[in-house]
């Protein structure tokens, strides 16, 4: 194995900076970019997941896609394209494009067994 070994908190760092690529979708012929969450946000739609739930099931979903998708939809340069102030609009969107996008973003960050569930 010819890899260069992490060793430090700075070379993790720049080692995910090198994953961290904006990514191209298309989802029902419309294009968007989705950039990996960082630990923080993914922890933070966790951590939102779980007040959310009651006996170990989701019993709240109004803006769950939404709190999701907030936090790897972006435009070509990174910039995260939905603000807090988004949400009711996000809600009038068609509920169809929003489940692909949301399973194709879901993907993307490392939760294909939940993508598959919701």
């Amino acid at each position: 194995m010819n890899t260069n070994k992490v060793t430090n908190i700075a070379e993790l760092t720049k080692a995910s900076s090198n994953l961290c690529s904006i990514k191209e979708v298309e989802v029902q012929g419309i294009g968007f970019y989705l950039k990996p969450m960082t630990v923080s946000q993914k922890e933070l739609y966790e951590t939102n997941i779980q007040k959310r739930q009651k006996n170990g099931k989701i019993v709240q979903t109004v803006g769950l896609r939404f709190d999701f998708l907030s936090l790897c939809v972006c435009d070509q340069e990174g910039k995260l394209a939905f603000k807090p102030s988004d949400a009711d609009a996000f809600n009038e969107i068609n509920s169809k494009l929003v489940e692909e996008l949301f399973k194709v973003a879901a993907r993307e960050n490392g939760y294909e067994d939940d993508a598959e569930k919701n």
